[in-house]
């Protein structure tokens, strides 16, 4: 049970005749009065006057009761998850809750006025979530543009730089392409020349 900060007073004497529920809610204020003595909560309110100790019981004691809770409740049907997933979804689905009303209700047992209500506030709510959910989803781009900013702009001068080696190194294929040809007929041609330079000097 948690352990509530102010502990309710002890209940009074009960009747010989007290129902279970009577008793069921004594064994509770008993079992809180107790574990706020044994586990305190910083800033909680200690229970006034007396409070007794818990009683203690045997497994053979235990094990006894839980026998005779299961010969008056009968034998245990097998828990059934399909069953049980489809029951609780059928009570979701016709389960809303009502503003008119202040509290939940079916849709089977709400008038016409209290179903539209209740519509109208589901859409607001849904609308209201989805607006804060936009605030958030801008906040969080608004971040990871300021992040990116600075890589983009890194990317775009190592874009341009590439680019420029690209075309810088173009430039450089053309011009060795150029010269290679050049001395392929340079040097074909050159003796040729130097043979007749050499005539016409001795001429």
């Amino acid at each position: 049970l948690p352990r509530p900060r102010a502990c309710p007073g002890a209940p009074a004497g009960l009747a010989s005749d007290a129902d279970a529920e009577a008793l069921v809610a004594a064994e509770a204020v008993r079992l809180v009065r107790r574990d706020a003595v044994e586990h305190p909560v910083k800033g909680g309110q200690k229970p006034a006057g007396f409070v007794e100790a818990l009683p203690t019981f045997s497994d053979d004691a235990l094990a006894a009761a839980k026998r005779l809770v299961l010969d008056e409740a009968g034998s245990p049907k097998p828990d059934d998850a399909d069953a049980f997933s489809a029951a609780w979804a059928a009570r979701d689905a016709a389960s809303l809750y009502l503003p008119t009303e202040g509290a939940a209700g079916t849709v089977g047992d709400a008038s016409a006025p209290a179903l539209v209500a209740a519509h109208k506030s589901a859409f607001e709510a849904t609308r209201a979530q989805m607006a804060k959910g936009a605030q958030r989803a801008a906040r969080v781009e608004a971040r990871v543009a300021e992040k990116v900013e600075p890589l983009v702009r890194e990317a775009e001068e190592l874009r341009e730089g590439l680019d420029a080696g690209a075309a810088a190194l173009d430039k450089a294929a053309i011009e060795a392409a150029c010269y290679l040809r050049l001395y392929k007929v340079e040097r074909r041609t050159l003796p040729a020349r130097l043979e007749k330079a050499r005539f016409r000097g001795k001429a």
